[in-house]
């Protein structure tokens, strides 16, 4: 076998594996309470507990938010790491709603996660549904996991 049709047999079971994980998160009942939620009136602000709905990110504790400077960090249970923007944005797989995009391609952050866009979105007062999406083709986002963000 040439390289070449290696490659591409490797990019198509990487594609094909993509769309079967993004067809899985966005056919779970998550994907109906994410549609529920909304953009608040302003940024969160400060520290908010994380939990993965996977079960990966056990050091994952959660997410620190600058509201003024529209940024924040993750934090982990070593401490703060892989700075982020945070704005409002259309869904990248659910353009038709608007969301809390939190972009990870930022100056210092390691080359794979800047490929990373989580979305959040308010669900009650004080509580965010976030999805996990990774570009790596464009214009064919794969949403990977949810989230959950609570200020208590």
């Amino acid at each position: 076998m040439s390289l070449p049709a290696l490659l591409l047999g490797m990019l198509l079971v990487g594609v094909v594996g993509g769309l079967y994980r993004t067809y899985r998160v966005e056919h779970s009942p998550n994907q109906a309470k994410f549609w529920g939620g909304h953009v608040p009136s302003t940024l969160p602000s400060g520290f908010f507990k994380g939990s993965a709905l996977t079960g990966l990110g056990k050091n994952w504790q959660g997410k620190v938010f600058d509201r003024h400077k529209g940024k924040g960090i993750n934090q982990f249970t070593d401490g703060k790491r892989y700075s982020f923007r945070v704005y409002p944005a259309a869904g990248l797989r659910d353009a038709d709603m608007q969301v809390l995009r939190i972009d990870y391609n930022q100056p210092g952050n390691p080359w794979w996660l800047r490929f990373v866009v989580d979305e959040i979105v308010q669900v009650s007062p004080g509580h965010y549904l976030g999805k996990v999406h990774v570009k790596i083709l464009p214009g064919l986002p794969f949403s990977l996991t949810y989230f959950e963000l609570s200020s208590t």
